[in-house]
C-alpha cells in the first residue's frame, strides 16, 4: 500500500475535517498546502445546521452537518482534522470515529492520521480509546489572524506533540503548518508551558491600556498603539536575530520620562515569561525556547501597535472564553498588576520611580505565567475525568 503522504500521491490525498467552526475555517491554507485540488480532496462536518448555509457559501469544499460517521466511510480520509468544541471532543471521537477506525484497521487498512486541535487531549489518548496504534498530533496553531491588511503569519509559532509518528508524517505536518509561520515539535508536557507564556504576552494589550490611561491622567496624549510600538521597538533591539520586521517600530511619539519607563517595563515583563520558561525541564534547546517566546511576544505586541483600543478590547472578548486561559490571565492582571502599574505611572511623572518596581513587574509576569500554566493543567484533568 503506497503512502498517501508521498509527493507523487498528493492528488489522491483525502482530508476530513471534524468540526468546521472558526478554527476549522482558519486552517484552510493548511488544507491547500497538502491538497492542490481542495474542492474534491477535502470534506468537512459541522456539529449542527446552525450557520450551515453561510459556511457552504464561502467554503471551497463540501460542508455538511451531523453526519461525521457517514462522511468518514464515504471519503476514507488519509488525515482527520479533529477540531470540535473541546467539551464535545471526547464524545464525538468515541461515538463516531472509534467504530470507523476499528473497522478500517480490522480490514487490514492503515488508520488515518489525526491532526487534533483539542488542547486537553494528549495524542496517545486516541490510540488508548481505539485499542489501536493511531498516528496522532496535538497541535496548538499560531492563530496568526490578519491585523488590518497585514498578514502576520511569518511571526506565527505553532506548537505540536505527537504519538506513533514517523518521518513521513512529520514532513506532511510541517507542510500543513507552513502557511501559519514556524512550527516546533515538543513533548506534550511542554506545550502548556509555552502556551502560558503566550497568554502573558497577550497581556501586553492590557499593559498598553493601563499605560495610556496613566499618561492621559497627566495630560499626555499617548495612545495604546504608540505604547505598543515603543514596547515592540525595545523588545526588538535587545535581540541578536529578531523576527522579520513586518512594519517599522520607532518610538518617536513617546516622550521622556515615559520612554525610559517603557524600556524597563518591556524587559521586566518579557523576562518574567522567560524566567518561567527556563524553570521548566525542556527537551528543546534554550535558543529554541527563547525563539518561541520571542515570536509570541512579537505577534502580540505588533497587534497592540497596529490595532486601536476598541479592536484590542474586542479581540480579548473574542478569545477570552469563560474559564479559559486568557480569561485567567486577564483576571490576574486586573487583580495584581493594573492598580500597581497605574500608581507607578504617577511616580514616573514625579520622577520618583525606582528600579525595584521592575523587579516586582518581572515577578508578576512570572506569577501570571505560572498560574495560567497550572490552570491549564487543571482544565485538562477535569476534562479527562468527565
Amino acid at each position: 500500500m503506497k503512502s498517501a503522504f508521498e509527493e507523487s500521491e498528493r492528488k489522491s490525498l483525502q482530508i476530513v475535517v471534524a468540526g468546521m467552526g472558526f478554527l476549522g475555517e482558519y486552517l484552510i491554507p493548511g488544507y491547500r498546502a497538502l491538497c492542490p485540488h481542495i474542492s474534491s480532496s477535502v470534506a468537512s462536518v459541522k456539529g449542527t445546521e446552525k450557520g450551515l448555509k453561510e459556511k457552504q457559501a464561502r467554503i471551497p469544499f463540501p460542508v455538511t452537518a451531523g453526519n461525521l460517521a457517514q462522511v468518514l466511510w464515504q471519503r476514507q480520509p488519509d488525515i482527520l482534522v479533529f477540531s470540535p468544541p473541546p467539551e464535545k471532543a471526547r464524545g464525538i471521537f468515541l461515538e463516531d470515529i472509534v467504530p470507523y477506525l476499528k473497522k478500517r484497521t480490522d480490514n487490514g487498512e492503515a488508520p488515518c492520521v489525526i491532526y487534533s486541535f483539542v488542547p486537553d487531549i494528549e495524542p496517545r489518548w486516541f490510540s488508548q480509546e481505539a485499542g489501536k496504534e493511531i498516528p496522532a498530533a496535538k497541535i496548538m496553531p499560531s492563530m496568526a489572524e490578519p491585523i488590518g491588511n497585514l498578514d502576520p503569519s511569518p511571526l506565527g509559532a505553532s506548537l505540536y506533540t505527537t504519538a506513533f509518528w514517523n518521518e513521513e508524517q512529520e514532513t506532511a505536518l510541517q507542510r500543513f503548518l507552513a502557511p501559519f509561520g514556524e512550527s516546533f515539535h515538543l513533548k506534550d508536557s511542554e506545550t502548556m508551558a509555552f502556551l502560558a507564556g503566550k497568554i502573558t504576552s497577550h497581556l501586553c494589550c492590557n499593559l498598553a491600556m493601563t499605560l495610556a490611561d496613566g499618561a492621559a491622567k497627566h495630560r499626555m496624549a499617548v495612545s495604546t498603539e504608540e505604547m505598543g510600538e515603543a514596547i515592540r521597538y525595545f523588545h526588538r533591539i535587545r535581540q541578536e536575530a529578531p523576527p522579520q520586521e513586518l512594519v517599522p517600530a520607532r518610538p518617536k511619539a513617546v516622550p521622556e520620562p515615559l520612554l525610559s519607563f517603557l524600556q524597563k517595563l518591556e524587559k521586566a515583563w518579557f523576562s518574567g515569561i522567560l524566567d518561567f520558561t527556563y524553570s521548566r525541564r525542556l527537551s528543546v534547546e534554550p535558543e529554541t525556547a527563547e525563539r518561541i517566546s520571542h515570536l509570541s511576544f512579537e505577534m502580540n505586541v505588533l497587534s497592540v501597535q497596529l490595532e486601536n483600543r476598541d479592536k484590542l478590547e474586542e479581540n480579548t472578548r473574542h478569545h477570552a472564553t469563560p474559564g479559559g486561559l486568557l480569561e485567567k490571565g486577564c483576571i490576574l492582571y486586573g487583580k495584581y498588576v493594573e492598580k500597581e502599574l497605574a500608581e507607578a505611572m504617577d511616580r514616573v511623572f514625579c520622577g520618583k520611580i525606582s528600579d525595584s518596581f521592575f523587579d516586582l513587574l518581572e515577578g508578576w509576569s512570572f506569577f501570571i505565567t505560572l498560574s495560567v500554566f497550572k490552570h491549564g493543567g487543571r482544565l485538562g484533568k477535569e476534562a479527562a475525568s468527565e
